[in-house]
C-alpha cells in the first residue's frame, strides 16, 4: 500500500513538473535576480561592470531621510489600501444592483460595466478623456499629474475605472451561485437587509474574492 502511494506521488509530481517548472521561470527566478541585483550597484552607470554592496542600498533606502524611498513607500501602501476598499465596496454595491429580482436590462447594464476595459486614458494633459471633453466645452485643459494630491486622486480614479469591471463581474458570479433558498430562510426569520449581507452574502462570497483580491 505504501509503495502504491509514493508510486502516485511520484506520477502526480511528474505530471505537475512542466508547470512547476514554468512557475519557477516566470515567478521565482525573476523574484530571486531582483533580490540579487538590489545587493548590487546595477544602474543605467553600471549595467554590466556592477559590484556587489551588500545591503547598502536598503540602508539608504530605509535611513536615509532624503532618498524619498519611505515617502513613497506610505504613499503606495495608502493608494493600495484606498483603492482595494473603493473597488470593494462599489462592486458589491454594484453587483447586488445587478442581482434584483425582475431587474430589466440586465444583460445591456452588464455590458456597459464593460465599458472602462475598452476605454481610452483619461488623464494624459494632451490625450486624455478628460481632457478632451473640457476642450469640447471651452475649458482649459487640467494637468492631473502635476501636483502630489492631484495625482494620487487620478492614479486610484484609474484603478478603479480599470478593476472595477473585474471585480463586478467576480461579485456577480459569486452573488449568482448563492442558493435563493437561504435569502428566502433569511427573511421568513425576519433578517433584514444587512443582516443577510452579513450571515449570508458576505461569508458565501468570501472564498470566490479572496482570490481576486
Amino acid at each position: 500500500m505504501e509503495k502504491k502511494k509514493r508510486k502516485e506521488w511520484i506520477r502526480s509530481y511528474a505530471w505537475s513538473a512542466p508547470s512547476l517548472l514554468l512557475i519557477g521561470l516566470m515567478v521565482v527566478f525573476p523574484i530571486l535576480y531582483t533580490f540579487y541585483i538590489s545587493l548590487t550597484n546595477m544602474n543605467v552607470y553600471h549595467w554590466f561592470d556592477f559590484t556587489l554592496v551588500g545591503l547598502d542600498n536598503y540602508i539608504r533606502a530605509l535611513f536615509v531621510f532624503d532618498s524619498g524611498f519611505l515617502s513613497a513607500l506610505l504613499a503606495t501602501i495608502l493608494w493600495t489600501v484606498v483603492s482595494m476598499i473603493l473597488q470593494l465596496v462599489i462592486a458589491f454595491l454594484l453587483a447586488n444592483l445587478l442581482n434584483i429580482e425582475k431587474l430589466r436590462l440586465r444583460k445591456l447594464y452588464k455590458t456597459v460595466l464593460m465599458f472602462p476595459w475598452a476605454m481610452p486614458g483619461m488623464f494624459n494633459t494632451q490625450f486624455g478623456l478628460l481632457n478632451q471633453w473640457m476642450d469640447k466645452l471651452g475649458l482649459t485643459a487640467v494637468k492631473w499629474l502635476s501636483s502630489d494630491v492631484s495625482a494620487f486622486l487620478s492614479c486610484t480614479v484609474v484603478n478603479l475605472w480599470l478593476a472595477l469591471p473585474f471585480m463586478i463581474m467576480i461579485m456577480d458570479g459569486a452573488l449568482q451561485s448563492i442558493d435563493r433558498s437561504y435569502y428566502e430562510s433569511a427573511i421568513l426569520d425576519g433578517a433584514g437587509v444587512f443582516a443577510r449581507a452579513k450571515y449570508i452574502t458576505i461569508p458565501a462570497m468570501r472564498p470566490i474574492i479572496a482570490p481576486a483580491v
